[in-house]
């Protein structure tokens, strides 16, 4: 039996709007056989990364979720090569939202670059962060964080270090335009009305609308046979960004 896929994206430390999504998607799945992909950048600037990344291992919880698929998003990426000792992306990371990850596991932390290289995470976050993939794909559909570098498919991307830099980090090249990758694109990393590209075309949908700014997650709906656009689950009520 196919499943439904539920896609959701940068949830950025609001572990609050990440709640409520499991919650409404094992409400809409009513105990049909489904399975969640998380976009990626489950981390930064909000105020609960932590405790973000222990949802995400914990899953939907239910058993008729396969399971659960966490891609890797640019965000977890600058917190690996942290974590691995490198200065200068330790430094990047602080300045895009690592200071908040940090006080989420130590409160009283001193968020330095030496803190950063020499955290020590919690049993499981460290395996969760190694298992990240750069992408999924069914047969309709590819979902990945960032997007697909153009005049190229999604595998031959993620096999090279290049190509899985650009899947979570491209932007206008792949925002514009409109390429055929032979599947629907579904992605996360350029929130809606914040990065300034033209109408999405058709062979995308972006799901990242600001979660950790406007107090919204959009989860991407993916019925069994469907193609094209997946159907929205909106979480949150909208602030002012």
């Amino acid at each position: 039996m196919a499943e439904i896929h539920y896609a959701i994206p940068d949830v950025h430390g609001r572990l609050d709007l990440l709640d409520r999504a499991y919650d409404a998607i094992v409400a809409h799945a009513d105990g049909r056989q489904a399975r969640v992909v998380f976009l990626g950048d489950a981390i930064d600037r909000g105020p609960n990364s932590r405790g973000c990344i222990d949802r995400l291992i914990a899953g939907a919880g239910q058993p008729n979720f396969l399971p659960q698929v966490n891609l890797m998003g640019n965000h977890e990426a600058f917190m690996i090569k942290a974590l691995g000792g490198d200065t200068r992306e330790a430094g990047h990371w602080l300045v895009n939202g690592g200071e908040e990850t940090l006080r989420s596991y130590d409160p009283n932390i001193r968020p330095t670059v030496a803190a950063a290289k020499a955290l020590a995470l919690p049993p499981g976050h460290a395996q969760w962060l190694a298992n990240l993939r750069y992408f999924h794909q069914t047969e309709t559909h590819i979902f990945v964080h960032a997007g697909i570098p153009p005049g190229t498919t999604v595998e031959q991307a993620a096999a090279g270090e290049e190509g899985r830099h650009w899947l979570i980090w491209i932007r206008y090249a792949f925002l514009e335009g409109d390429h055929d990758f032979g599947k629907h694109v579904i992605h996360g990393h350029s929130p809606v009305g914040m990065v300034d590209f033209h109408e999405e075309p058709k062979f995308r949908t972006n799901l990242d609308h600001g979660a950790v700014y406007r107090g919204v997650l959009a989860i991407g709906v993916v019925m069994p046979g469907a193609r094209g656009r997946p159907e929205i689950l909106r979480i949150g009520e909208e602030v002012e960004a």
